[in-house]
């Protein structure tokens, strides 16, 4: 059992992991996704495990996570099991994410919102804080146990007992096995090649052989994304802060090119965009990203 169950998507992990060392570092147990999910077992049950054992139900709404069906389904089920509600803001406004989503703001109602573009990760983190106090879940309220063996797996003591002879039986089959293939040479993992040996036997492999180029794929650089200027005039500037000098500004609604990772810093949350001919960030609450064209 968790104090607060994240639900986020993806692109906004990196934030979801913040929030998350900012809420335990002041003794409020948190789950989420990518950390606390185990193999195997599908994430429906675990998540929905989760939602109903945690106390309070963090939403990081974003402009990806409006369009997200299993976000969706995770706030239905907060809402259909009478969890509190911590709505933060990531990159849109309360009245856009009322105006997307009507399911969900009917789901999460009249909580208050926190926006981390205006407020920055810190000063959200220490208002969730605050949010959380103010409806009685005080940290370490709820013990957090990891997710164990479903109880299928889990044979009783005198079932276990009675199959001993046939493990032992098992085990000799192993040794005599094992002795038998002692005989015979290691194999050659795949990478590597064979040893080479001279006419009279001596190995002559190179100490350090050249490595075979791997097949998998290097991952696609975070790059060349597009986004929509939809609230003109808005500024790019030099770094990602408030205070940083204006490289340009977008006076109409367009396209621009993203070109890397978001920097989330106590100002905000900003893009890095080549929109001005050269490197500049633009507040991650000024653009929708991984828009094909602007309305």
């Amino acid at each position: 059992m968790a104090d607060v169950f994240i639900s986020y998507v993806e692109q906004d992990g990196e934030i979801a992991r913040l929030i998350a060392a900012n809420l335990e570092s002041a003794g409020f147990s948190t789950w989420y996704y990518e950390r606390d999910s185990v193999p195997g077992v599908s994430y429906l049950l675990q998540t929905g495990s989760a939602i109903e054992s945690a106390k309070a139900v963090l939403v990081l709404i974003s402009s990806q996570s409006l369009s997200s069906v299993q976000v969706t389904r995770e706030v239905v089920r907060a809402h259909e099991s009478a969890k509190h509600f911590l709505p933060v803001l990531v990159d849109v406004s309360h009245t856009e994410f009322q105006t997307r989503q009507p399911e969900w703001r009917e789901a999460i109602g009249a909580a208050t919102s926190v926006s981390i573009s205006h407020r920055g990760i810190d000063v959200a983190s220490q208002a969730l804080q605050r949010g959380l106090l103010s409806l009685g879940v005080t940290p370490g309220s709820a013990r957090f146990d990891k997710p164990s063996a479903p109880a299928a797996f889990i044979q009783p003591r005198a079932q276990r007992r009675s199959r001993l002879p046939l493990w032992i039986g098992i085990g000799a089959g192993v040794a005599v096995l094992a002795i038998v293939l002692g005989q015979r040479p290691a194999p050659v993992p795949k990478d590597q090649s064979p040893p080479q040996t001279s006419a009279n036997g001596a190995d002559i492999t190179p100490a350090n052989p050249p490595a075979r180029p791997s097949s998998r794929p290097a991952p696609p650089p975070d790059v060349n994304r597009t986004a929509c200027v939809f609230d003109p005039v808005s500024n790019i500037r030099e770094r990602p802060s408030a205070a940083s000098e204006i490289l340009c500004k977008i006076e109409t609604t367009r396209n621009i090119r993203i070109t890397g990772r978001p920097s989330i810093t106590n100002t905000g949350v900003w893009w890095p965009t080549d929109a001005c001919g050269a490197a500049g960030f633009i507040a991650a609450n000024q653009v929708h990203v991984d828009v094909p064209s602007c309305p």
